[in-house]
């Protein structure tokens, strides 16, 4: 399960001035792929894009320590196969398939 949030969401309200609508929610899902159903199944409407940032084991915007070069940096995420990868040293922090942090 991974924690997403999403910001700066466009709702497709068919034209209706929605006041209540949030800009921004945070979603749990399994996969990437349901982050779209997962804000629609919350609100009820549909919506025409957003921008997403996950946050997987703790991971979040704040950063972390890379175990490998001791730098603090925001992981960079792989939307292809859920892995982290250190910004600054490259080396694999949390293996997306395995569901697994990576030590050294």
């Amino acid at each position: 399960m991974m924690k997403v949030i999403c910001s700066d969401i466009r709702w497709d309200t068919d034209g209706q001035e929605i006041d209540d609508l949030p800009t921004e929610l945070t979603v749990e899902v399994l996969e990437v792929e349901n982050v779209g159903d997962a804000l629609s199944d919350e609100t009820g409407w549909c919506h025409f894009g957003f921008h997403q940032q996950i946050v997987y084991h703790g991971y979040d915007k704040e950063g972390v320590v890379c175990a490998y070069c001791r730098v603090r940096t925001t992981p960079v995420v792989s939307m292809i196969t859920d892995n982290l990868h250190c910004r600054n040293c490259e080396q694999l922090l949390y293996d997306g398939k395995q569901d697994k942090v990576i030590k050294p």
